[in-house]
């Protein structure tokens, strides 16, 4: 019968095949630490190169102190959500609010004001005037 399908070792199409490829090519993953940087609009203001460079540099399990003093300095001087936030930094917003800006806020490190838009709390966080040392 010629309306058999194509054995499970044929691609049943081209995109199935491209999408294979992407799966098993080691080129289509970036190096293991190497994140891109955020899009330059993506910042806020005109973020300095040394804030973009540590960005960068936190690799893919950054170390505890490390993310924290980038969060600080994303903080500083303006309320930034957890969402922008995990977008920056290239990590999952609930595991970043848990694991980092909730604690950080809950040690005075962070303020963490909430607000309502329609169902939705958003969460937002910036560096306290005078932050404990």
């Amino acid at each position: 019968s010629d309306s058999a399908p194509p054995p499970a070792s044929e691609p049943s199409s081209p995109s199935a095949d491209a999408s294979r490829a992407a799966r098993t090519t080691p080129a289509a993953a970036p190096p293991a630490g190497d994140r891109p940087p955020p899009p330059a609009t993506s910042l806020p203001g005109a973020a300095p190169e040394a804030l973009r460079e540590a960005i960068r540099n936190l690799g893919e399990r950054p170390r505890r102190a490390d993310l924290r003093a980038v969060i600080t300095r994303l903080c500083a001087g303006r309320w930034t959500t957890g969402r922008e936030l995990a977008a920056w930094l290239r990590a999952h917003p609930r595991n970043l609010r848990r694991r980092h800006l909730d604690p950080m806020a809950a040690a005075g490190l962070l303020e963490r004001r909430e607000r309502t838009e329609g169902q939705k709390i958003r969460r937002e966080y910036r560096v306290p005037e005078s932050a404990p040392e």
